[in-house]
């Protein structure tokens, strides 16, 4: 099967652009959108990753597609759209070195901990996605190696990627023929 998988994933990262987003169904971006704005952006208190459309760079590029490759992650030929997104990067908050996730922690970071102790204070090793919303449409991560990040919101990460809560952030987007 990995072959497979192999075969289907070239296909995608020679016809899109920089983004893909890999789907099992197709919908409307726009019509269909879950408008994050309104929902609580924290999935976990534990897991701290925000919620929102996922995307993913070429093969190569420690992206999603990469990530599913080493791991042989399902994603079947038969049912897998990919549609090409354009973003608007000026809209996103970029992580692409260890500073950066430095100044995201000092301006967002939290503990979930802190409160639930009140003997105790602890260092903020989550993000508050509902405060980085209020400032950006979404969060784009690059990185050679997450562990270099020593924080543990970057590892629930997996790969580089984009994660997109508002639409206002996507300028353009197509289905690619495969």
């Amino acid at each position: 099967m990995g072959k497979l998988y192999r075969k289907h994933y070239q296909k995608i990262s020679a016809k899109m652009g920089e983004f893909v987003h890999l789907t099992d169904k197709k919908w409307d971006i726009f019509e269909d959108w879950k408008d994050y704005d309104d929902l609580n952006l924290l999935k976990d208190m534990f897991i701290n990753k925000p919620n929102g459309l996922y995307i993913s760079g070429k093969i190569g590029t420690g992206s999603w597609m990469d990530w599913c490759l080493a791991e042989n992650f399902y994603t079947s030929s038969k049912h897998c759209f990919a549609v090409d997104i354009t973003i608007d990067r000026t809209r996103l908050l970029e992580i692409f070195t260890p500073l950066d996730v430095k100044n995201c922690v000092e301006k967002y970071g939290h503990n979930p901990l802190n409160g639930i102790y009140k003997w105790a204070s602890f260092e903020p090793q989550a993000i508050d996605w509902n405060n980085v919303a209020k400032d950006y449409d979404g969060i784009i991560v690059k990185y050679d190696d997450i562990y270099d990040f020593s924080q543990a919101w970057t590892t629930t990460l997996d790969c580089n990627c984009a994660c997109i809560w508002n639409k206002r952030a996507i300028l353009q987007w197509k289905y690619l023929d495969l």
